[in-house]
């Protein structure tokens, strides 16, 4: 090969510097992409003032030398706050739980079924021994908290289940007074409608871990 191909050669595959040669053009292909985003729950709360500062007060108003209502010195936004919660509400009248977090398991309540957040699910148990009978409960804190009253509800989720192993959905909209079962997937009336929505799951049956639910949804109206 001469000098003059090789040089043929490279200007063929080189980039465009200077004058235009026989290189030809790059055509970019443009792909559409669609990103769907889902809003999910706010909560709305309040903290206290707990212990802070405030001017003209008998107690609050000494600096140095004034105790809190629980006996502790006076520290400037740090002690005797309360976080209460105002406000629970969803897009669209629905509650979507995908067992990222744990933010709406009622950690006051009985919670003996596995809330898998590596798995993004809600199983029967961390059991693998199918040899047991496992009857286990899940329970979500307020999923609604508003001054309209709940008097519908239905619920979906997509459930894996073992053998005959059943999964049971129950609903209060009174904040846990009254418990009522639902059947999944249909509207069901409420007996006792109510402005605090919760929901309770329960596993019965000896599936262990392989028993379970993942995006559990729940409109209300």
């Amino acid at each position: 090969m001469t000098i003059q191909e090789m040089s043929d050669n490279a200007q063929n595959t080189k980039d465009n510097i200077g004058a235009r040669d026989s290189t030809r053009n790059p055509i970019l292909k443009r792909n559409s992409e669609l990103i769907q985003l889902e809003e999910n729950s706010t909560i709305i709360s309040t903290n206290t003032i707990g212990n802070s500062f405030i001017l003209g007060h008998s107690v609050n108003g000494v600096l140095g030398t004034a105790n809190g209502m629980n006996g502790s010195q006076i520290q400037l936004g740090e002690q005797g706050r309360t976080l209460t919660v105002v406000r629970i509400v969803n897009p669209n009248n629905t509650f979507r739980e995908h067992f990222r977090d744990t933010v709406f398991r009622d950690g006051t309540s009985v919670n003996t079924a596995d809330w898998n957040t590596t798995l993004y699910r809600l199983a029967m148990t961390t059991d693998t021994d199918q040899t047991t009978v496992y009857n286990t409960i899940a329970t979500l804190s307020s999923i609604f908290y508003n001054e309209v009253t709940v008097s519908k509800v239905l619920i979906n989720a997509k459930e894996t289940k073992h053998g005959n192993d059943i999964i049971r959905y129950m609903v209060s909209a009174d904040g846990g007074s009254n418990w009522q079962e639902i059947t999944k997937a249909t509207d069901t009336l409420l007996e006792n409608p109510g402005q605090d929505l919760r929901i309770q799951v329960i596993f019965m049956g000896s599936g262990a871990n392989e028993t379970y639910l993942e995006n559990l949804q729940v409109k209300y109206s």
